[in-house]
């Protein structure tokens, strides 16, 4: 894509999205047996807006955030939140950065608070995590909302992803290809725990 368009500005989130990392992220989960799927363009999770809701009762028409790829487990006609994602070009304002970020820590915070309220018994309640990835480009590090045992939440950097921008780069992708596939595991293991609970009945 960027050899095909020599100003960068021109490149959109859109394609980011579309052309490099969507296409990835379907086959990881498709190898993982389907468990999780993709919605991508923006999107309220029910679970955010539900509790924007809550937050704010007298305001009419309250909106939870928007964010650019929501990761989910389906069942039984309704969407659960395994994971959230924004993307942004790499030639972007800090602003931006820094906004997005705040975006996704709110949202893995819904994310893992939708596990831990809707379907975790107190046992594997320590095995849930919000995660977050934040798309910047060709690169992207995923971010893990836990909640500790004195019930204070904690966000942590838990790894990193680079594509190489050209074939030169592509002997040290071999760190991000692990990370990607740790990645999708969490995902699913969080999709998991939705899935027990179903069975369960």
């Amino acid at each position: 894509m960027n050899e095909n368009i020599s100003n960068t500005k021109l490149i959109t989130e859109g394609d980011i999205l579309s052309k490099i990392w969507a296409p990835l992220l379907k086959k990881l989960f498709a190898v993982g047996g389907g468990l999780v799927r993709i919605k991508l363009e923006e999107s309220i999770s029910q679970y955010s807006q539900s509790e924007k809701q809550l937050q704010y009762v007298e305001v009419k028409n309250i909106k939870a955030f928007k964010i650019d790829i929501r990761f989910l487990y389906d069942f039984n006609g309704n969407e659960y939140d395994v994971g959230a994602g924004e993307v942004s070009r790499e030639v972007i304002d800090e602003a931006k950065v820094l906004h997005d970020k705040s975006m996704l820590l709110r949202e893995g915070k819904d994310v893992l608070d939708g596990l831990l309220n809707t379907v975790i018994p107190e046992d594997d309640a320590k095995n849930a995590i919000g995660l977050t990835i934040q798309i910047k480009g060709l690169c992207a590090p995923v971010i893990s909302v836990f909640l500790t045992s004195t019930g204070i939440y904690v966000a942590k950097p838990m790894l990193k992803i680079d594509f190489p921008s050209s074939l030169l780069g592509v002997h040290d992708f071999h760190k991000s290809m692990i990370n990607i596939f740790h990645f999708a595991r969490l995902l699913e293991n969080n999709a998991k725990l939705y899935e027990a609970v179903r069975q369960s009945f």
